[in-house]
């Protein structure tokens, strides 16, 4: 569409919607609020990561036909009102998936006047830079799952499940050499992300399943099992497991981590969100966590 104009309306534009600025001043602005709309978040990442591969590929592919449509539907609707009208009344329907947050944003623009076709291009514009990054994410992840299938071997056994063992204050337990004893934890929710504060800290310790691992956050930040094998974290999300499509690729010695056992987020070299994708489990110490996680529980 081009670079939006940053001449202020002669009317501010009133909209109820979450990221939005209350009142809408200029296409500048409503650009720039909508440019965080256009990323990935790791949940959203994560839920694509648990779908089966037949809803995967039927995704990919109605992903991929929404933006073709949008894109040719775009064309016809720039400077015809008639025509983004109509679009509008038909993407509850013809677009719209698990999208909330824009199905919310559509429906504030629907009831404006066709004066202010410029915001409801711009917003299907955006949408559609949306639907390619989701597209790309997509086929990241059937990328990878081939890459997977093709480097399995035959005698691969299932990811079990492991429970970790909490020592009871004042209680001595013990323990098999496969069990570890871990103080005052919380194990993070599946799939869903979970906001931690490690701002004061040097390293942080991490269990996948009953395994210890850390993150250290030195000259670089890197992911370190018990072995002393370190691999250096990038800025932004990396996927964690025994899979070698992931970032951080997990000794196949540690059979109780999953495939695709987590995700970690970095932001300025510091850890600031962790999300389960296991079987087994992750876990990190109660004083890190910044939002609720599940307890877990006594052996």
């Amino acid at each position: 569409m081009g670079t939006a104009k940053q001449d202020k309306f002669s009317q501010p534009v009133h909209l109820s919607v979450k990221g939005i600025p209350e009142m809408v001043t200029s296409l500048e602005q409503f650009d720039q609020a909508l440019t965080p709309k256009l990323k990935i978040n790791t949940e959203l990442y994560a839920r694509l990561l648990t779908l089966d591969d037949d809803r995967l590929n039927s995704l990919t592919s109605a992903t991929r036909q929404a933006a073709d449509l949008l894109q040719r539907v775009l064309r016809r609707a720039v400077g015809n009102s008639n025509a983004v009208d109509e679009l509008f009344k038909k993407l509850g329907t013809a677009f719209f998936t698990e999208d909330h947050s824009w199905r919310k944003l559509f429906m504030s623009l629907h009831v404006l006047p066709s004066t202010r076709d410029d915001l409801k291009l711009l917003a299907l514009s955006k949408y559609r830079s949306y639907l390619l990054a989701r597209l790309e994410a997509l086929n990241n992840i059937g990328s990878n799952r081939l890459q997977s299938q093709i480097h399995c071997t035959a005698d691969s056994e299932a990811e079990s499940v492991t429970e970790l063992v909490v020592q009871k204050p004042g209680v001595t337990q013990e323990l098999s050499s496969s069990e570890t004893i871990i103080r005052d934890v919380v194990q993070l929710p599946k799939g869903k992300t979970t906001p931690i504060r490690a701002d004061d800290m040097a390293s942080v310790d991490i269990w996948m399943a009953r395994s210890r691992f850390r993150i250290e956050m030195w000259d670089k930040t890197s992911f370190i099992d018990s072995h002393g094998q370190s691999t250096k974290l990038k800025e932004g999300r990396n996927m964690v497991g025994r899979a070698l499509h992931n970032d951080v690729v997990i000794d196949p010695n540690y059979p109780e981590v999953s495939r695709d056992h987590m995700i970690i987020d970095i932001r300025e070299g510091r850890p600031v969100g962790v999300t389960d994708l296991s079987s087994g489990g992750t876990f990190i110490s109660r004083t890190l966590v910044m939002a609720p996680g599940k307890v877990a529980r006594a052996g």
